[in-house]
């Protein structure tokens, strides 16, 4: 998976609740899927999975899966990887992440929001998934961040995005050698720290600007972008606006 590239655009999030036998398919769309209660078993090219309350999966476009339970009850997210971009048929398979229950509430969350009203509830959901599918990137597999880092390291950065955030400091705070994180986060994500942290703080600027009245100046500074024609460059590199067009764009009325 490009780290790089991953800009979900979330198109449904539904809550699933029933008992379920659905024969071998392909979707142009993602899917992730959270175990809320019961067990699903996901066949993915005739290895079958079974997911458990708190385990997690995608399922990328176009990959075959079958998938049969007794009773259920679980979030499913439908999204496109590539935000406004159609995906193209892809060769590798699911990502299974047996236990992220810490998630629980932040996807029966999504569900809320993607039921609710709020003009802005797309947008914000993408940018929850896009932190989600970064978290279960951190947690997967043999070798990945020990349990405590990747539980905590979302939390940490928006706690303290506004102040400068290294390897050394993570290391202090998890009690890890510095080049053991880095190393880690390389080698799980694809991406360096600082790419990790400048991705947080790029959606929590989008929604600054899309939900208050704060000025560009004030959202760099308080997602801890020092220099305003830093952040302006930043942004603009990932969301192909400026901060003010994006603005504008997406901007939410409110009395």
């Amino acid at each position: 998976m490009d780290m790089n590239a991953l800009n979900p655009d979330v198109r449904a999030v539904l809550l699933l609740d029933k008992a379920i036998s659905q024969a071998e398919s392909r979707f142009s769309e993602a899917r992730v899927v959270f175990v809320l209660s019961g067990d699903l078993a996901v066949d993915c090219a005739g290895e079958v999975t079974h997911m458990r309350p708190g385990a997690f999966c995608y399922l990328p476009p176009f990959c075959s899966f079958a998938v049969r339970s007794k009773h259920v009850r679980a979030v499913v997210v439908r999204f496109l990887p590539e935000y406004g971009k159609e995906p193209e048929a892809q060769s590798r398979g699911a990502l299974f992440v047996e236990d992220m229950a810490g998630e629980r509430e932040t996807f029966l969350r999504m569900c809320d929001i993607y039921n609710s009203s709020a003009s802005d509830r797309l947008p914000r959901l993408s940018a929850m998934l896009k932190l989600l599918l970064l978290g279960a990137l951190v947690t997967e597999g043999e070798d990945a961040l020990p349990a405590a880092m990747a539980a905590n390291l979302d939390s940490y950065i928006r706690e303290n995005m506004a102040d400068d955030i290294s390897n050394t400091e993570l290391g202090a705070v998890f009690g890890y050698h510095p080049f053991y994180v880095s190393q880690m986060l390389k080698k799980k994500l694809g991406i360096t720290l600082k790419q990790y942290v400048i991705a947080y703080r790029l959606r929590t600027a989008s929604s600054l600007l899309i939900t208050t009245e704060k000025t560009t100046a004030e959202i760099a500074e308080l997602t801890g972008f020092t220099d305003a024609s830093y952040f302006t460059k930043t942004f603009k590199a990932s969301f192909g606006q400026t901060p003010k067009d994006y603005r504008n764009e997406h901007k939410i009325d409110t009395l």
